[in-house]
């Protein structure tokens, strides 16, 4: 009834971490405008490209790309940001998404890390 009374373009947003959803909500809301993702593309930053495609991509890509994401992360946090308090300040929150995507004990030896060079230590291990 909404999208019948809504005179604007509507986008859809919320829960989507799977390729298959954006065309689920697609096909359930032809008349809407777009699908926006946050969370779940943080989680896996390849979700749009996923449904593009047509496929979902194995595990191992999946984490290359995500990894991608966060050499720039941690590159654009290294140029702007002073000390390493501050570089895991910006970096570690994001482990709350990417770490499904790895093993815990890995994505614990991420977050625990105190300096810079420990966190880039305990990211080799994920590679």
């Amino acid at each position: 009834r909404f999208l019948d009374s809504c005179r604007h373009p509507a986008i859809y947003n919320g829960d989507i971490t799977e390729p298959s959803h954006i065309g689920s909500i697609a096909e359930r809301y032809p008349d809407i405008a777009g699908v926006m993702a946050g969370r779940g593309l943080i989680a896996r930053p390849s979700l749009f490209a996923e449904w593009n495609e047509g496929t979902e991509w194995d595990e191992e890509k999946r984490a290359t790309q995500l990894l991608k994401l966060h050499d720039a992360l941690m590159s654009g946090a290294r140029e702007r940001l002073s000390g390493d308090r501050q570089i895991l300040a910006h970096l570690q929150p994001y482990w709350e998404y990417f770490g499904r995507n790895f093993e815990r004990r890995q994505v614990k030896a991420l977050l625990k890390a105190r300096s810079v060079e420990k966190y880039i230590q305990a990211l080799g291990n994920l590679r």
